[in-house]
């Protein structure tokens, strides 16, 4: 898990490790590999596949469909990363705002697959429908929306989801079922500027915690996540709004007065605004 998605060399080498080419122990080396044999074969345009095994040290049955025009998985999809924009060297981006907040999706409302690394974002709503469309949009992404009976629809990218997907596991850590103890909280909100997390902690309250009128107009967000998690959430919380305003020494977690007001969209959440709160 990242601790800092804006160091672009640290993103590009954790993106990488997503994938597990044959024969690398460290997939980052398969893309230093495949780099040098395309500036050797530039070097060097009159020698065959056998003549530069030789010059790069690598088994020819390893370069030749290199050289042929194939591309380790994980050496395209740091490409496809890059082109996207998912890889980032600021927090000053479009980009980068999108990112955060789709990571917060995923964690509040989603999932990764553990065997595809496709990202799945729940949307029960029209107002989310509208806010993931415009992120998706961001990226120049479509939905393909997956309809199941008697729960909300998911939505995934209709392109390169895969990579989306990696991109996100390494921001969130999240892998496959996210009703999990072992579902850890992102490290990068401990450092990352402060407006990245109100981003993170708007999207995460709003997809995720209930109107508790019954408990003196209050919010509550109830998680099956370890302790630590919790506390990571409370420390995350604390950082964009007063810590008085929050509640719970176990969960669930309680926001309550200006904490609930700053953090909470009603319309993305799926209330009418004037029924929330009866102040």
């Amino acid at each position: 898990m990242l601790a800092d998605p804006t160091d672009s060399t640290g993103a590009k080498k954790a993106l990488v490790r997503t994938y597990d080419p044959p024969g690398y122990a460290d997939p980052w080396d398969c893309v230093q590999d495949y780099e040098r044999v395309q500036r050797a074969a530039a070097e060097h345009p009159n020698k065959g596949s056998q003549a530069l095994s030789s010059v790069v040290e690598l088994p020819r049955s390893r370069i030749r469909p290199w050289l042929d025009g194939a591309q380790p998985d994980c050496y395209r999809g740091l490409q496809t990363a890059l082109n996207r924009g998912w890889i980032l060297d600021s927090w000053s981006s479009d980009a980068a705002r999108t990112l955060n907040r789709l990571a917060a999706w995923l964690l509040a409302s989603g999932s990764v697959s553990h065997q595809t690394r496709v990202p799945d974002f729940v949307v029960e709503t029209s107002a989310q429908e509208d806010r993931l469309l415009g992120y998706f949009e961001t990226f120049d992404l479509r939905p393909r929306v997956v309809t199941r009976d008697g729960k909300p629809d998911e939505w995934i990218p209709r392109s390169d989801a895969s990579i989306l997907g990696r991109v996100l596991q390494t921001w969130t850590g999240l892998d496959g079922d996210k009703t999990s103890l072992d579902t850890r909280f992102p490290e990068y909100l401990q450092y990352a500027p402060v407006g990245i997390a109100r981003g993170f902690a708007e999207t995460y309250v709003s997809l995720r915690a209930t109107v508790r009128t019954d408990r003196g107009d209050r919010l509550q967000i109830q998680a099956e996540r370890s302790e630590y998690f919790r506390q990571q959430l409370i420390e995350l919380l604390s950082r964009v709004v007063d810590p008085d305003e929050i509640r719970g020494d176990s969960w669930p977690v309680y926001l309550v007065d200006d904490a609930a007001f700053q953090l909470f969209n009603p319309d993305l959440a799926g209330y009418e605004a004037d029924d929330v709160f009866s102040q």
